[in-house]
């Protein structure tokens, strides 16, 4: 009211629609987002305010129609009309790392999910760009607004980013990352013209790069995620590595050991029947640095390349109260496949201590 003492407040529903009860006298209608302040009961961002008269006839909800519109006077209509304009633009991926769109160098997203939410009126929504890379978001008021784009079922936080009074056109820029790191062999020499593979294991996709004369290698065009990466040439492997590639971090790095290797196939059982998803360890008994995680797939089958060798094979699996357990010693032909089916059996979990 006219004393600035708060009488009524509401929610807007998810259509925008509103309804508070109004005293009589002048009545300052306030608009506001964001964190509610108790004494006032104003949010922190004031969108809009207006102020109007209730009459007494109005406030004691009297049939008076004194504008002959058909409607009583104590049924009042106040739209709340917020300024705002449509955004158009496309979404890329950022090779050159300058967030201006280069054509031939950058990267146009097609299907990617565009997500935003306005910072004063918490206005939120979601768009799809087109093939084109193409978006566009109509209402959108001016002020600063949160991007975030999904790509391939990873989400990138592009922050907030300011749309001015007049801007029209907004691309959005997602930073393209690199992975750059080092192929050797044991005795630390870097190896040339290795394949480097690059695999999100979110999605399966892959990329690939070749080591230079000295063995090194980058691999741009990442998104922010964390990645498998293996380096091949030949009958030679390394074990596959994680790197995670971090916003603000434009290169991470990994380096890779080639060893001599052969193929391991085979499928897990458990107390005698075939046991899907079943994890194991392999240690390499010439090197135990050299170690490796083996998980069964939804069939209980597995296949991993490995350095050949000599390799410690162990596992347990619980089953409710029962703990199966594996302990064998398997070897790895070089250039060859072998075929191990690990079975898991009862066994005995000890705990030891000194008194």
């Amino acid at each position: 009211d006219e004393l600035g003492v708060p009488h009524y407040e509401a929610i807007t529903d998810e259509n925008g629609r509103f309804s508070v009860l109004a005293p009589f006298g002048e009545v300052k209608l306030i608009v506001s987002s964001g964190a509610l302040n108790t004494r006032n009961r104003t949010a922190a961002n004031i969108l809009q305010t207006q102020t109007f008269t209730v009459t007494d006839e109005a406030a004691m909800r009297e049939n008076v129609d004194s504008d002959g519109d058909g409607i009583p006077d104590w049924l009042i209509t106040k739209n709340i009309v917020l300024s705002g304009h449509t955004i158009k633009g496309r979404v890329f991926l950022d090779i050159d790392g300058d967030r201006v769109l280069t054509d031939g160098v950058d990267r146009l997203l097609p299907s990617a999910t565009i997500r935003y939410v306005h910072g004063l009126t918490e206005l939120r929504g979601t768009i799809v760009s087109d093939p084109a890379g193409r978006f566009e978001i109509q209402d959108l008021p001016e002020g600063t607004t949160r991007f975030n784009v999904t790509i391939d079922g990873r989400t990138q936080d592009l922050g907030v980013q300011e749309i001015g009074v007049e801007e029209l056109t907004k691309n959005l820029a997602v930073p393209a990352l690199q992975a750059a790191g080092r192929v050797e062999d044991p005795n630390a020499i870097g190896v040339p013209f290795a394949t480097v593979v690059v695999r999100d294991p979110a999605n399966g996709t892959t990329w690939t790069a070749t080591t230079d004369a000295d063995g090194d290698f980058t691999l741009g065009g990442l998104l922010r995620a964390e990645y498998e990466i293996q380096a091949v040439l030949g009958d030679r492997v390394s074990l596959p590595a994680k790197v995670t590639l971090l916003a603000g971090v434009p290169v991470s790095g990994a380096d890779l050991t080639l060893y001599p290797s052969g193929n391991l196939t085979g499928t897990t059982f458990v107390g005698g029947n075939i046991q899907a998803f079943t994890t194991f360890q392999l240690t390499h008994l010439s090197d135990p640095s050299v170690t490796a995680s083996v998980t069964s797939d939804a069939g209980g089958r597995y296949s991993v390349r490995l350095p050949a060798g000599a390799w410690a094979l162990t596992g347990r699996h619980y089953r409710e109260t029962r703990l199966l357990s594996i302990l064998q010693t398997i070897t790895v032909p070089r250039a060859q496949n072998a075929t191990y089916n690990p079975a898991f059996v009862d066994g005995v979990e000890h705990t030891l201590g000194w008194h």
